[in-house]
């Protein structure tokens, strides 16, 4: 098919998105249009100098808040969580982690990285902190920049503003320490927040025809029962025919499979669409990795009738990758599906990591919890402990990690990574990056792994819910890993919330009531 960079010839949604303006380019009266509200900012020095939250009317009153317009430099968006009632960050917690972020990103950080799980899958480079120096820095947060004392006309204009906020602004920053509030009985964590989506016609503008197309695709997996025939599913993804393949390798049928849709599928398939095709390289906008084919889209996103219909296609290889989709996708009746189909519960990947770890990676609690009771008796102890360690560095919940300490994993087995296999090569690889000087997360984790038990490994990877849970349970601070750090040494590198400063000085008093929260399910809702 024709695409950006590719043959000469565009289709007509090439030719669409070339015709958009860029967001620079948009009319004086369309960008009012999606602003109602003037778009209150604070100053970057402004942000560091504050000690306590005050509410929007009170900085407006000194003049501290400048409204942004184009030109003046670059805007950055704070998503958060209220923390208080009253107050979004009553004790000034959150606010804090920022400021020392931001000083830190300002004078010796040179990179931002992405987290662990996307540096190792998606092969990212993160960005240059130049970006942020680039130009003078002015920061939206609702708090500030939206009235607060009255929630009136101008609270709620600035409300329906927000996506035109966004669209304005260069950084979107997430900031979501962990904090618990023992008023509240909650603790909000990374696990409680929520971002935001991208719009359709955003990514037409930056002609981003991939990132549009996995938009598209996956709106009816939140809207289900949205139908759509195969010409106009064809023409509104610039396909011209069931064979083609866009710039990151996907063909009609994987984006159909990300819909869901039995119809349309079934008719790609009597068109002759191969029901085997895998994409060709990793899709960033998707968060797949490459090899990845329409059965695993569809267990990904539960897209179970799908699935079905792709099965009695033959669709299926050795179950290996269709296993470890549903169960990223938190799929248990996709793992059952596949049960069924003669799949191995225990079966693990090509780098060799089992499908029970990688539900626990995911925090996909229903599919860990089908994949344990169809492997029933044959859920091996080193299974649950190496899974226990997926779940602490990666995005294993409060519940899993009480689980697999229910099930009698070992929370002080230190993690044994063999050199020769290939997630160890893997590690081995980013083991040597480390040693000469590329120090990421990624890096670091990989040049600790081995030796580390589970409570080092949540410490490496800032996931101190689960820290805490592995404190309350009785997990050891006494132990070494190979490069002889222990979990004092580890955390001594880092920001780390008091409740656990406090557990490494002998009082674990705060673990045991985040982990309380924790397991209780204390979240709150997100406010930006």
């Amino acid at each position: 098919m024709a695409c950006f960079g590719g043959f000469s010839r565009a289709t007509p949604l090439e030719l669409y998105a070339r015709s958009l303006p860029k967001g620079n380019q948009r009319a004086g009266s369309r960008d009012a249009a999606a602003t109602l509200f003037p778009m209150y900012t604070v100053p970057l020095k402004e942000i560091l100098q504050m000690t306590v939250m005050e509410p929007h009317e009170s900085l407006k009153e000194r003049g501290e808040l400048i409204s942004f317009e184009k030109g003046m430099g670059n805007a950055a968006f704070i998503s958060h969580q209220w923390v208080g009632d009253k107050s979004p960050d009553p004790d000034f917690r959150q606010m804090s982690v920022l400021q020392d972020a931001i000083r830190r990103l300002m004078s010796t950080q040179k990179r931002i990285y992405h987290d662990i799980h996307t540096e190792m899958f998606l092969n990212t480079s993160g960005m240059c902190t130049s970006a942020l120096n680039s130009k003078p820095l002015f920061f939206w947060y609702d708090y500030f920049s939206c009235p607060q004392l009255d929630k009136n006309h101008d609270f709620q204009q600035a409300v329906v503003s927000i996506p035109g906020y966004i669209a304005r602004c260069e950084f979107f920053f997430a900031l979501v320490p962990v904090i618990e509030n023992p008023g509240l009985c909650k603790v909000f964590t990374p696990s409680s927040w929520s971002e935001r989506g991208w719009k359709l016609r955003l990514l037409l503008e930056a002609q981003d025809l991939v990132g549009y197309r996995v938009l598209l695709n996956l709106q009816p997996v939140l809207l289900r029962g949205m139908m759509v025939q195969l010409p106009n599913f064809l023409l509104q993804n610039g396909f011209e025919t069931v064979f083609d393949v866009d710039t990151a390798g996907w063909s009609p049928l994987h984006y159909a499979a990300l819909r869901g849709e039995v119809l349309l599928m079934q008719g790609l398939l009597e068109q002759h669409a191969d029901p085997c095709q895998v994409t060709k390289r990793a899709n960033p906008s998707h968060g797949g990795m490459a090899g990845a084919g329409a059965l695993d889209l569809c267990l990904r996103h539960r897209n179970n009738e799908a699935a079905r219909l792709l099965l009695a296609a033959k669709a299926a290889g050795d179950g290996r990758w269709e296993l470890i989709s549903a169960c990223m996708g938190d799929n248990a009746e996709g793992v059952r599906l596949l049960c069924q189909s003669r799949c191995d519960p225990l079966g693990k990947d090509p780098l060799d990591t089992s499908a029970v770890s990688i539900a626990c990676m995911f925090g996909s609690a229903t599919a860990f919890e089908e994949l344990s009771a169809q492997a029933g008796q044959a859920l091996a102890t080193s299974t649950l402990a190496e899974s226990l360690h997926a779940a602490a560095v990666f995005q294993g919940g409060a519940q899993i990690v009480q689980a697999l300490i229910d099930l009698r994993a070992d929370i002080n087995e230190p993690r044994e990574v063999k050199a020769m296999r290939p997630f160890g090569l893997v590690v081995s690889w980013h083991w040597l990056l480390y040693s000469l000087g590329r120090v990421t997360p990624l890096t670091t984790l990989c040049y600790h792994l081995q030796g580390s038990t589970p409570l080092m490994a949540a410490i490496l990877s800032g996931r101190y819910e689960c820290a805490a849970i592995l404190i309350a349970a009785g997990a050891r601070q006494d132990l070494c890993n190979r490069q002889g750090w222990s979990v004092s040494d580890l955390a001594r590198n880092q920001a780390i919330p008091e409740f656990l400063i406090q557990a490494l000085l002998g009082q674990p008093r705060g673990c045991h009531v985040v982990a309380s929260f924790a397991l209780r399910g204390g979240s709150a809702e997100q406010n930006s």
